[in-house]
This record gives C-alpha cells, structure tokens and sequence, in this order.
C-alpha cells in the first residue's frame, strides 16, 4: 500500500473535530507526497492567492491529489471563494471557483466537482466559517448507500462550508 493511500484510508471521520483535523492533516501530507517541490511552490503560490482575495477553503484535487499524475497534467484547485490570479504561474494551472454562499446548493444538488473534491481531494486550507455539516451524496460519486460506505470515508466526507 502507498504512502498516499494509507494517508487517504485513515483520513478519519470529518463528522467529528478529531476526524477533522486529521483530516487537514493527512490531506497536507498526501498533497506535499504527490506534488515535486517546485508543484509545491506552485500550490503554495495558489494557496496564499486564494486567502488574499478572502478564501474561506482550497483544495489540490485532480490527479495530483489522486497520485494519478502524468507529464500532461495539469494542477487543478477547487476555491471556495474568489478566483486568484494564477497566469503568471509556470504550470498549468486548473481553478472551480465555488462562491461561499452557494456551497450548500452545490452539495444538495449533487454538483460532481463539490462531491469529488470531497471524495479524492486535498484539503488545504480551510476557515471554519460554519459548525454546520453536509454530508455529501456517495451514492453519486461512488454508487453506495452513505451506509455502506467504507475505507475510511464514512459518508464520504463534509465540506464545512455551508
């Protein structure tokens, strides 16, 4: 097993502030891992951006976050918040744009960009504007019950933006 998908497995359960904040942690590791250091510089670049323009979260999805990368790969990025300005960045460099106050609809309505970032994503950075929670539909990114969800992913996940 990669190092990744043992990160992945023991992501915890982000029903919980423990399961949380594990997660955070392990998405961090499983990004820094599948990322070279100058796609790190890149995503650090993304990452500080995002927060400037008032981010409330940002994650690394895509092959690189999936370990999935090839030479033709792109760095792609779901932003909750507003788009940064990444052309002068020396990779190609892929931003979903969800305004904050849309997240809820997006997850209730089943939006495949929200549900796989929440699924295969990593989590980097994150406000914690709201308690709240939603559990995101694994039956459409996955085609299983939130019951009979597994490996480490207990209802698939939450996105705590909504």
């Amino acid at each position: 097993m990669s190092e990744s998908t043992r990160l992945i497995l023991n992501r915890g359960d982000p029903r919980d502030d423990g399961g949380w904040t594990r997660r955070l942690r392990n998405d961090a590791a499983i990004a820094r891992g599948n990322q070279t250091p100058e796609l790190r510089r890149i995503t650090d670049v993304v990452v500080k951006r995002a927060i400037a323009c008032g981010a409330r979260g940002v994650a690394l999805t895509g092959s690189t976050a999936r370990a999935k990368r090839t030479m033709i790969s792109d760095l792609d990025y779901h932003v909750v918040g507003a788009r940064p300005d990444v052309q002068d960045l020396p990779a190609d460099v892929d931003i979903y744009v969800s305004p904050p106050e849309k997240m809820r609809a997006k997850l209730q309505q089943g939006d495949d960009f929200v549900q796989w970032t929440l699924r295969c994503g990593c989590i980097l950075y994150y406000t914690g504007v709201s308690a709240k929670r939603h559990q995101p539909s694994c039956s459409r990114i996955c085609g299983r019950t939130a019951s009979q969800s597994s490996g480490g992913f207990p209802n698939c996940g939450a996105w705590r933006y909504v």
